[in-house]
């Protein structure tokens, strides 16, 4: 494994981790590429009706364990070689 092979299963790991600790987080991309292509279709501003409390959404905190297992096990596999 080479260091620029580490680096970007590092960065993914980290994307990992930050979509299993952040609640809501594909809820609001949802509303807002809603919102967005929204603005092509109407002159005037439209309101999403799926906009929903996000700190009330559940977490997916097996995304962030398995960011957290890719990273450690990509940190192991870099060390051995």
């Amino acid at each position: 494994m080479q260091s620029n092979d580490l680096a970007t299963v590092i960065v993914i790991g980290a994307v990992l981790i930050v979509v299993g600790l952040v609640p809501g987080l594909f809820d609001r991309v949802e509303d807002g590429v809603q919102s967005v292509s929204g603005l092509f279709y109407s002159r005037f501003p439209i309101r999403v009706p799926h906009q929903t409390d996000y700190q009330r959404l559940p977490r997916p905190l097996w995304l962030s364990a398995l960011g957290l297992a890719l990273i450690l096990f990509s940190l192991v596999a870099y060390v051995a070689s």
